[in-house]
């Protein structure tokens, strides 16, 4: 074995010094993970809610609707806007139901069918990514309360 044995860096005199990578920080997933736990207060989240358009974070705080599995509803959101003038009665596609069934005889049983448009007297709004103005849902005024059904779920 004789002298270099001892794994010392026999011949890395040499060698350039590698300088660290200013961008890499190995504990930022950690960091991440506890802002993300913080800013959820201990509530289990069914996904993170992406815009489909530029893939910016709108929700990590959602609950996924029981019938149509593509729709969520929020109370916390980011990077969303809610569009004051002209989105008032109706918003959504065919499968969006802005009520979640509680106006229905089941009285809040969740998964009815409502028409594509909202009734007149609803009061929602459409809700449009805070970056690229893709609208991502709607929002009902009355409850304060976010329907997003044109979104990318990922893993919570």
């Amino acid at each position: 074995m004789g002298e270099s044995g001892s794994g010392d860096d026999s011949d890395g005199e040499d060698a350039p010094r590698q300088e660290p990578d200013p961008l890499y920080d190995e504990t930022a997933d950690d960091k991440d993970a506890a802002w993300v736990e913080r800013q959820r207060q201990g509530r289990i989240s069914d996904a993170v809610l992406s815009c489909p358009g530029c893939f910016t974070t709108l929700s990590i705080d959602c609950q996924r609707h029981e019938k149509y599995h593509n729709q969520f509803r929020a109370m916390f959101v980011m990077n969303c806007k809610v569009e004051e003038d002209g989105g008032e009665g109706g918003a959504g596609g065919a499968e969006f139901d802005p009520s979640g069934g509680s106006s229905g005889p089941a009285g809040g049983a969740h998964g009815g069918r409502r028409p594509k448009r909202a009734k007149p007297s609803a009061k929602y709004r459409r809700v449009l990514c805070g970056v690229c103005d893709t609208e991502v849902g709607a929002y009902e005024v009355d409850e304060e309360l976010y329907h997003f059904y044109h979104v990318f779920p990922s893993n919570a």
